[in-house]
């Protein structure tokens, strides 16, 4: 083979020349295509496994944002649901209960006598489509008498009489008692609540002497 430079290098090579550099250009391929791809084979696998692990972690990113998407979805569904609920709830019970209040009825002046006597009442109205009733009632007295004289106070519910409160005036007796009664059968009227006082002796009728009767029922259909 002609040295580079020399003018047998000038003179085209013949058929057997060219063969002997076409293998000796094979040669020099096979000998040094291992040690380049020894060296480029392991850049490529990194660039393919970094390339790998950003399209994993993407994939993971957009499962993650598809997964809270879902996440606020289901959570404003169960949100509107359960206002849905309420709201049902809410018309089944005001359908179902309802409320009534007695006004406050205050007397004074009264007399007394040893046996029960009605002082003040008030009454709650019963309303339609409504037949039972939990009822509260709360009687108070301010009982004076110009002598020592025992007086007791009682709450009564349609009828239904709660128990005593009271106790020796001795002038002066400040006095209240509650009662509560469940009723059933109910059907529109009214029901009566009232404060009874009775004394253990019988006097005449006093400015200073007061009596409430106030309460609420709880109507239930």
């Amino acid at each position: 083979m002609p040295h580079p430079g020399t003018l047998a290098a000038l003179v085209p090579p013949g058929e057997a020349g060219l063969l002997r550099r076409i293998e000796d250009l094979e040669r020099a391929q096979r000998e040094t295509l291992p040690a380049v791809m020894a060296t480029v084979g392991p850049m490529f696998d990194e660039i393919r496994a970094v390339a790998d692990a950003a399209a994993a972690a993407a994939a993971a990113a957009a499962d993650a944002a598809d997964a809270a998407a879902a996440a606020a979805a289901s959570a404003n569904q169960a949100v509107a649901d359960l206002a849905v609920q309420v709201a049902r709830i809410d018309s089944l019970v005001n359908g179902q209960v309802t409320v009534g209040i007695a006004g406050t009825a205050t007397t004074s002046g009264w007399a007394t006598s040893t046996g029960h006597a009605t002082k003040a009442s008030s009454a709650i109205a019963v309303p339609g489509g409504y037949s039972r009733a939990f009822v509260f009632a709360l009687a108070s007295m301010h009982f004076q008498d110009s002598a020592p004289n025992g007086g007791w106070i009682r709450a009564v519910i349609a009828g239904q009489p709660g128990g005593e409160m009271g106790g020796l005036a001795n002038l002066n007796l400040g006095q209240s008692a509650s009662h509560t009664v469940a009723l059933s059968g109910l059907s529109g009227g009214s029901i009566g609540l009232e404060m009874q006082m009775r004394a253990s002796a019988a006097t005449g009728g006093s400015g200073a002497r007061i009596a409430q009767i106030s309460g609420f029922a709880i109507f239930l259909r």
